[in-house]
């Protein structure tokens, strides 16, 4: 879910992210649930600098839940931190719900999604089918990575008409640590995007000799 999607479009400074998952204990599912959505209602109706709030369960592990934030920059995440919604779920956290520690990634969007493509992907009314992706990639591709997966960006949202927004960003703290979110419409658009000839061209490009492991991609349709 996205913040004030009749705003007008507008250039934007890159955009501060995190990709989080959470898996929650089954008696505890309930409560999380309705924290987690009255800490996505305050996010986007009070806090100016929070741009989305995307959640939803894994499509194959239940009570496993993924996230997807992005604020205007990493100052934008910072006062959510202070907010009462977000303090209202570190009170939560203390009855201890979680089967393990959560992961959270951080990153800043390097390859700029342009505006008026990330507006457009505010207002539509499907479903949003969300993936989220690591990758570790070795250092002597890096150059050459970014601006693959640049051209890749761009062409999937000029031609993709089931793709709704596609995020790429470089770890906080791991260098050659990638971080990608995209959304799209229905279970189908990520799949009409894997059959994409770019698609198919990245994936020559950097197999598994110049990718050191490939983190698992997470499939998740958003709650609203």
């Amino acid at each position: 879910m996205d913040r004030d999607t009749c705003a007008p479009v507008e250039a934007s400074p890159a955009r501060f992210c995190l990709n989080v998952c959470l898996r929650v204990k089954p008696d505890a599912r309930e409560e999380f649930l309705r924290v987690i959505a009255a800490n996505q209602t305050g996010t986007l109706t009070t806090e100016p600098l929070a741009l989305k709030y995307n959640w939803g369960e894994d499509e194959q592990v239940t009570n496993v839940f993924h996230f997807h934030e992005q604020y205007k920059g990493r100052e934008g995440f910072e006062a959510h931190t202070m907010t009462p919604h977000f303090g209202a779920w570190e009170e939560f956290l203390k009855t201890d719900p979680l089967r393990e520690p959560p992961e959270v990634d951080f990153y800043t969007e390097i390859i700029m999604e342009p505006a008026a493509t990330a507006s457009a992907a505010d207002t539509t009314d499907a479903a949003k089918f969300c993936v989220n992706s690591r990758m570790h990639l070795v250092p002597e591709v890096r150059e050459v990575f970014l601006r693959d997966f640049e051209t890749h960006q761009k062409r999937s949202l000029e031609i993709e008409p089931l793709l709704l927004s596609f995020v790429c960003g470089e770890d906080e703290k791991v260098p050659c640590t990638f971080h990608v979110h995209g959304e799209y419409k229905g279970r189908e658009g990520w799949e009409a995007h894997l059959r994409t000839r770019h698609m198919k061209d990245l994936e020559k490009r950097f197999p598994f000799h110049c990718v050191s492991a490939r983190g698992q991609s997470m499939f998740y349709f958003e709650t609203a």
